[in-house]
């Protein structure tokens, strides 16, 4: 089985000055960035709501990022 180095997005969604992301990306290990929404969270929320507007469109450009350097998210 091959090593890879997940990176769990959590309620950090930056890109730059982001010491864990980087220390990822600097191993020699591939890298598996992971996004998943919490459910006890969104569930709470209507499907309008602003804030997962603003997860979706932070996840859109994390990707388009993210695609630069031949990575890619995996939402759950």
């Amino acid at each position: 089985m091959e090593k890879i180095n997940v990176f769990w997005f959590r309620r950090d969604l930056r890109l730059d000055d982001n010491k864990a992301l980087e220390a990822a990306l600097n191993s020699v290990l591939p890298v598996l960035p992971v996004f998943i929404f919490d459910t006890n969270i969104t569930d709470e929320l209507s499907a309008d709501d602003p804030r997962i507007g603003f997860v979706y469109e932070t996840l859109a450009s994390i990707n388009k990022e993210l695609n630069k350097k031949g990575l890619r998210t995996v939402p759950d």
